[in-house]
């Protein structure tokens, strides 16, 4: 089991957390708990990564690169931070982790952490879905979603649960949080 590297992507300073279930990719055992769990959770201002599980299903360690997008510049503090970085075009702060065993637990604290809010951002989306490729009742459907108020981060996040298609998301994703 090799150094693994984990590339995720931020883009809601909401609270939430999501776990990563891995298993052997081959057999049933999941169903008798052969499995290993990540979880991600982000309450207020403190970020946390925990494993737990059978630690053979996944490589020895891990280096997290953790990106904040669309959020104004701010500095995590924490144990284990090899660099950060502010990209002011994309409101990403990217934090960068040294290596870590699967199972450690890891705790970041983000001072300050707060998405960027841009009042032309809705317009883009329009604009932007209107050209789209897509179903008109899916462009209904978010239209709708953005004008009754919907919070940006909320709306980001049903792109991922409705599974849209990654490239969509990602170009609404940088019109929404820019």
């Amino acid at each position: 089991n090799a150094l693994q590297e984990e590339v995720l992507t931020f883009t809601t300073s909401a609270d939430g957390s999501y776990t990563l279930f891995e298993d052997d990719g081959e057999s049933y055992d999941f169903e008798n708990g052969k499995v290993f769990r990540t979880t991600f959770a982000r309450t207020g201002h403190s970020f946390t990564i925990s494993g737990e599980g059978d630690a053979s299903l996944v490589p020895a360690k891990r280096r997290y690169t953790l990106i904040f997008r669309g959020f104004e510049n701010f500095t995590p503090t924490g144990s284990g931070i090899e660099s950060v970085s502010y990209d002011a075009k994309t409101r990403s702060v990217t934090v960068t982790l040294s290596p870590v065993a699967a199972d450690a637990a890891i705790t970041l604290q983000l001072p300050g952490a707060q998405t960027h809010q841009n009042k032309d951002a809705k317009a883009r989306a329009y604009e932007f879905l209107q050209m789209a490729g897509i179903s008109i009742d899916w462009k209904r459907t978010w239209y709708e979603q953005l004008e009754g108020g919907m919070p940006v981060s909320r709306f980001l996040e049903q792109l991922h649960v409705d599974r849209i298609d990654t490239r969509l998301t990602e170009a609404l994703t940088e019109i929404l949080t820019d």
